[in-house]
Order: C-alpha cells, then structure tokens, then sequence
C-alpha cells in the first residue's frame, strides 16, 4: 500500500496518495474511466491507484496532475497541511489555464470583489 505520513510534534497524520486522488478526482466531477482517459492511464491503474496498490511512479503523478489540473501540493498533501489559503493558490493555478473572456471575467470578478471589500472597510471608518 501507498502511504504518505506526515508527523508533526502535536499527532501524526497518514493519509494516502489515492484518498487524495479519489477527492479530487470526484470535485472535478470525473469518472475514474474519464480520468484514465485523460491522464493516457489504464482504468485498471487508476484504481489500483486510488486503492493505495498502484505503482505510483514520478510520471504518473505527473500525467494525474496535468489531467486534474491541480498541483502536486494538493494531490500529496491534505487541505489542512496545505494552509488556510491552499485552496486559493490551488484556483489560481488553475486559473491560469484560462484564456481570453474567461480569463478576464475571473479578473473582473475577483477585482469587484476586492473593491467591495474596500468599500466597505472605508464605511466602517467613516
């Protein structure tokens, strides 16, 4: 079985590469047969994977991050030991695959959305 584990000086935590890859998998809202597809895997590794009994080489990582779309933090790291704000890094890198409308809309909501902010922290000083 593949494990990771992470012991830090309060509990140590385990959790595996394939419960990661299972959650994040399932968020995207891919069957395991569409992301063997995606990821130029075998069905039967992907499962072998997310039951923790594949073999995990670099270069499959590597193909499951590029087709999830996420970064190696997030498919080897819980959402807790990447941070408060793992998941807002995890959108902007995705983010970034973006292009034209969709891209500047994102830009557009995420400034409006700064400036409401603003606003509203100049009417509490008011």
């Amino acid at each position: 079985m593949v494990k990771l584990v992470h012991e830090s000086p309060k509990e140590q935590t385990s959790m595996t590469l394939g419960e990661n890859l299972k959650r994040i998998r399932e968020q995207a809202g891919l069957s395991q047969g569409q992301l063997a597809v995606l990821a130029n895997l075998n069905l039967k590794m992907v499962q072998r994977i997310e039951a923790g009994d594949g073999d995990t080489g670099v270069s499959k990582v590597k193909a499951l991050i590029i087709a999830l779309g996420c970064t190696a933090d997030e498919l080897l790291f819980d959402e807790e030991e990447l941070g408060e704000d793992g998941d807002l890094k995890i959108l902007f890198e995705q983010m970034r695959k973006l292009e034209g409308q969709e891209r500047q809309t994102c830009k557009e909501v995420i400034r409006a959305l700064i400036m409401q902010h603003q606003n509203r922290e100049l009417l509490k000083h008011a």
